[in-house]
């Protein structure tokens, strides 16, 4: 079965897994590094299902402006050059498609389909169907039939796997929401160790851990690491302010201003290379904005900036103070990633309402007099889905895993920080594991990757 096809046919039990994640016990009372490097390792792999779930979108996109070019080449062949041809009408004139214009588009329409995980019987004709007018244009309506119900069906299957992008997104904030309070006794637990531990001489002058993410452009040191974390704690920021203009732009109708909003906010980042924003790992956002006035999308894509560094300079006492306490600010402001989560799952609630119209646009036939309107309709409706798709999928999640994975790389370096002048404590940084997490956090983990 083919990505978007499994995504399509899983979106049904969203809602329950969202359930149990939101149900799931309290972890806030789970200690040790190797819990807390379980949820960072299940964080990551969420973000690449989320990731390919996109992808799969993208695909299935790409493949509707396939069938749209298809069936242009069939009502074109409709319609006689000069023929005027009223809106959601065909031509009456034309001969319809030859033989090689009909083998043509049954084997590519058939690719498609296949493609997506859609089985579907190719059409052959015999050089018979072509011998007069009537024929030609009777095989030109049966393919125009099929391309125009291929269409429905890739319509609301992209429908579908949106709303299912949008909640495993909701439910990723979700998880790391639930998760925060782990990480939160980590860090309390690391800031009275380093408090009790004696500054004494650095075993080592270079660390391993937590370096690819701390460091920032060539450099790799504490004080870079606290400003690659005050870097996320400002793009968290602005995911909220993010989060409130599309809470305030949730109709269809307004939905059409989010985009420059968008850019805006994410250019008021600071410059890093050739994106904004700090995300740590040599990596930064970049957001162009395409179109202009009604129908605008955003595309927001996380780059490489460069400057990631396999080492990190060993830290002191009062250095592990200030990135810890730099780690806390980051992590205090997941705390109000409710607030976002809730802003959210408004929005998808909202774009779930405006979905059945945009279906209902899908669903239209030739013929209709209401098909110019629904097309209109369509049109904004895949802008503004473009839109949401690129924040919820791009902004969103790149955001919050990476503030979590630097506040994980923070906690890391202080932990190896401390074993390197000698105290070796009682909890130890753990090694990425290949366990599954306690069944506390089973439900969050459904939530992350529902569409699978």
């Amino acid at each position: 079965m083919s990505r978007f096809a499994q995504i399509i046919h899983t979106q049904e039990s969203l809602e329950e897994q969202e359930m149990l994640a939101t149900a799931q016990d309290d972890v806030g009372a789970a200690e040790t590094a190797t819990e807390v490097a379980e949820v960072s390792n299940e964080v990551g792999q969420d973000v690449a299902e989320i990731e390919a779930v996109d992808t799969g979108i993208s695909d299935a996109e790409g493949a509707q402006d396939t069938i749209a070019e298809l069936t242009g080449v069939a009502e074109a062949s409709l319609a006689a050059d000069g023929e005027q041809v009223p809106e959601g009408e065909v031509g009456q004139d034309g001969d319809g498609m030859t033989e090689t214009e009909a083998a043509v588009v049954e084997i590519t329409h058939e690719s498609i389909m296949r493609s997506l995980g859609f089985q579907m019987e190719r059409k052959t004709y015999t050089p018979e169907s072509f011998n007069d007018k009537k024929s030609s244009r009777q095989v030109t309506m049966e393919a125009l039939e099929g391309l125009k119900d291929s269409a429905k069906k890739v319509g609301e299957g992209i429908m579908k796997a949106l709303r299912a992008a949008f909640d495993m997104v909701v439910g990723f904030i979700a998880k790391l929401v639930n998760s925060r309070a782990l990480m939160e006794k980590h860090l309390v637990n690391l800031t009275k160790r380093v408090a009790e531990a004696k500054e004494g001489p650095k075993k080592e002058a270079k660390l391993k851990a937590g370096s690819t993410v701390l460091s920032l452009n060539g450099a790799s040191d504490a004080t870079t690491a606290v400003r690659v974390l005050e870097g996320l704690d400002h793009c968290l920021g602005i995911a909220s302010k993010i989060a409130d203009v599309m809470y305030r732009n949730k109709s269809l109708e307004d939905s059409v201003k989010i985009g420059a909003e968008v850019q805006n906010a994410i250019s008021s980042l600071p410059a890093n290379g050739k994106g904004k924003g700090i995300l740590g790992g040599g990596k930064a956002f970049e957001a162009n904005l395409e179109g202009s006035g009604e129908g605008d999308k955003i595309s927001i894509s996380v780059v490489e900036v460069g400057g990631a560094k396999e080492e990190i300079d060993a830290p002191s006492k009062s250095e592990m103070t200030n990135v810890l306490n730099a780690a806390k600010k980051v992590l205090g402001h997941l705390r109000e990633a409710e607030k976002i989560r809730s802003r959210l799952k408004d929005f998808v609630a909202a774009f779930q309402n405006a979905s059945s119209k945009a279906i209902g646009a899908v669903k239209t036939r030739i013929g209709s007099d209401e098909s110019k309107l629904k097309a209109g309709i369509t049109e904004v409706f895949r802008a503004a889905a473009w839109t949401a798709r690129s924040i919820m999928s791009k902004f969103m999640t790149a955001t919050f895993s990476h503030a979590f994975k630097a506040v994980k790389a923070a906690a890391d370096y202080v932990s190896a920080g401390l074993r390197n002048m000698g105290d070796n404590g009682d909890e130890s940084s753990a090694p990425e594991p290949a366990s599954r997490a306690p069944a506390a956090r089973k439900g969050a983990k459904a939530a992350g990757n529902g569409a699978v």
